[in-house]
């Protein structure tokens, strides 16, 4: 998109410009969680209290192994208390329960929000409940051993989504102050308006034109912004007003962007429009310095414009190639692509593939409007795969001069989990010994593609086993062995589409070389394995991020891994 070339001044625009607001007074923290720690210790000859059959025993020569504990918090100072109790209980052998909670500030102030309304869902079992003066909210005998979704919502304010993987581990004996800790979650006030002045190319105000604007941020998870946000409106004498946008000032500081769509015009309905469509993208700074106001101006139709894509929800058709959280569809959802001018319905052919480039995903697609092109999926994708997508679309009104207007981009599908795990391991025997040895290359393919976008190719985390590689006796004196600080590398393995698509930079794909001195394991080998995908016991590495944007969080305890000979 292009950056509007006129910026409004005084007297630009007839209606007066909104007050400039003024910045209320900020915590000092804006989020009282704690930066990412870790936990770990000699715990041998531990009491502890074991509760079997209703009473309580002692036992004074138990050995309690504790492993690695990540505790993942943000910003600065202590998280919120837990509720009191027993958050996690075994109910009968097969029934685990757990606690889920967290705290809702304003994303302006960093001030608790009393009264949002949090709604949780786990499979069947949906329940409500309001956060208190504190911000803070619990839900108790939530379903554990999967993940739950929470929403969040208050008047006045920008809606969040998010999930939390609540463990049935910690169902083995009560515990006190366990629990899911979804999060420090930051809410927008929605008490900004937009002043969108709309001129033709011969300065004439325009009426009837729909502005659209989308927000790249809705909310914010610890110190991570995530989701979009879109409002919209019509002009009358030239000035589309649009009201509940986020406030400017929370949004300049959290760095937002606004992306603002001028829709074509067909001002006598004869299917062909008068003015072309106009897109533009200001940060949020740059509107708060101009009270809130901007003009764009739309260039005429003469039959010989090119025709272009102006915007989509899918940016990478635009831009390229995806950078996080701009090109996410939900697993049923749709594709829009709207364009400078009408199409033509009978040009249109989207052809929807794998991420391989080769493998057609079936699609549909229609005109809506004339100017849109919406795309469906004729199945639900995949939650957290990647797809590439060709558009191919002529102008209503062709000419010699108006060619074929092609799109090509990669897009996602919307997770359905934050959790990442391991999903197939096979081997390359590199020295075609039959046994899973040192230099031996193992392919990895994980449950959802992570990775940083904008076509990186350079993507790597850190993999640990929690297996004494080296025979030694001893787990973690050796590099790949869990608590040694050595990881070993996972690099991407990103298959390079077929066809005009470049690499994303977001993979399932990821592969390693298991390290010199490593002990020969028979095929299919069972190794109890973490991902440290958020790099938290590996600071030298970077986080990775699911296409959303979002940190992607892996279990803190070993899972077994089998890994199987190519």
């Amino acid at each position: 998109m292009t950056q509007c070339d006129e910026i409004a001044t005084p007297g630009s625009v007839s209606k007066a410009a909104p007050p400039a607001q003024t910045r209320p007074p900020r915590r000092r923290a804006r989020h009282r969680l704690a930066d990412a720690a870790t936990f770990g210790g000699d715990f041998s000859g531990m009491q502890v209290r074991v509760a079997t059959e209703g009473s309580m025993r002692r036992c004074s020569h138990c050995v309690v192994a504790m492993g690695l504990v990540t505790c993942a918090l943000v910003g600065c100072g202590s998280p919120p208390a837990p509720p009191e109790g027993p958050s996690v209980s075994r109910v009968d052998p097969t029934t685990v329960t757990g606690t889920v909670w967290g705290e809702v500030l304003d994303a302006l102030t960093g001030a608790p929000l009393e009264g949002a309304t949090v709604s949780l869902a786990a499979g069947e079992t949906a329940t409500t409940t309001t956060t208190d003066a504190s911000g803070t909210f619990h839900f108790s005998g939530v379903p554990a051993g999967g993940n739950v979704g929470v929403t969040i919502t208050k008047e006045g304010f920008t809606r969040a989504t998010t999930q939390v993987y609540v463990s049935a581990s910690a169902g083995n004996f009560p515990t006190e102050g366990a629990g899911a800790f979804a999060g420090s979650i930051s809410l927008f006030p929605t008490d900004s308006a937009l002043t969108v002045r709309v001129l033709g190319y011969d300065g004439q105000a325009i009426d009837g034109a729909t502005v659209r604007v989308t927000i790249n941020g809705a909310y914010v998870l610890g110190s991570n912004v995530r989701g979009r946000y879109s409002r919209s409106g019509v002009t009358a004498g030239g000035i589309a007003t649009i009201p509940g946008i986020l406030n400017l000032l929370a949004a300049s500081d959290f760095n937002l962007t606004f992306d603002i769509l001028a829709e074509p015009v067909d001002r006598d309905g004869d299917g062909l429009p008068e003015y072309l469509g106009q897109a533009v993208t200001y940060p949020a700074e740059a509107l708060v310095a101009q009270g809130g106001t901007v003009v764009i101006r739309l260039d005429p139709f003469g039959g010989d414009q090119p025709l272009v894509v102006v915007g989509t929800n899918v940016n990478s058709l635009i831009n390229g190639v995806p950078a996080p959280g701009d090109s996410v569809v939900p697993v049923n959802g749709e594709i829009r692509i709207v364009y400078n001018q009408p199409v033509e319905p009978q040009s249109v052919q989207a052809i929807a593939f794998l991420y391989d480039g080769r493998t057609p995903f079936p699609v549909s697609s229609r005109v809506e409007n004339g100017y849109t092109v919406v795309i469906s999926p004729a199945m639900p994708y995949d939650p957290g795969r990647e797809y590439h997508l060709r558009v191919q679309a002529s102008a209503l009104a062709s000419s010699q001069f108006n060619p074929v207007s092609r799109a090509y981009g990669a897009y996602f599908s919307e997770p359905a989990s934050s959790e990442v795990r391991v999903s197939r391991a096979i081997t390359i025997d590199s020295n075609a010994n039959g046994v899973l040895d040192a230099g031996d290359r193992v392919e990895l393919q994980l449950s959802q593609v992570v990775g940083r976008g904008l076509g990186d190719l350079l993507i790597r985390f850190p993999l640990y086993f929690n297996v004494d590689f080296d025979g030694s006796g001893t787990v973690g004196d050796a590099r790949g062995e869990l608590n040694s600080g050595l990881p070993i590398r996972a690099e991407s393995n990103e298959t390079i589409p077929a066809g005009p698509f470049g690499p994303s930079g977001f993979t399932r794909d990821y592969a390693f070389t298991m390290p010199a001195g490593s002990y020969s394991y028979a095929p299919n080998i069972n190794l109890p394995y973490i991902l440290d995908l958020g790099a938290s016991m590996s600071p030298a590495y970077e986080p990775l991020l699911d296409p959303s944007g979002r940190p992607v969080a892996t279990p803190s305890n070993p899972e077994t891994l089998t890994v199987s000979f190519q």
